[in-house]
């Protein structure tokens, strides 16, 4: 069984030192690809967490606008990404998401170290 964190001090971060939603999209992919069924969005937004796992002072550093920690909202935000931008994962029905063919591919080409990309449905 993997048991290898990634270190979040290794990750580009924002100013309150929290990795940016672009550093998580390898690791979304990771976790995805590892579920032999479909997910929700909580599930993996937890085994992301454990993948990057932060100091409890910025896991819990909350957006003011929001109910949820920031470090939550960049995971969100790259799963997002992921789906809009990448269609590298989708919805298999209205709560769970599924990778997809590209995703895999894309996956197999970067690893975790997926940073950034423009359209890569081609």
């Amino acid at each position: 069984k993997e048991t290898s964190m990634i270190d979040y001090k290794t990750l580009r971060q924002d100013k309150n030192g929290i990795p940016v939603r672009q550093m998580y999209y390898g690791i979304v992919l990771k976790g995805a690809i590892k579920e032999k069924e479909s997910w929700t969005k909580p599930n993996l937004i937890d085994k992301v967490k454990k993948e990057v796992p932060l100091p409890p002072d910025l896991s819990t550093f909350k957006n003011p606008k929001s109910k949820h920690t920031i470090e939550y909202l960049h995971i969100d935000n790259a799963i997002h990404d992921l789906m809009f931008r990448g269609e590298t994962i989708k919805h298999s029905d209205r709560q769970h998401y599924v990778i997809t063919d590209i995703g895999k591919k894309v996956y197999k080409e970067n690893g975790i170290h997926l940073i950034i990309y423009g359209t890569i449905k081609s």
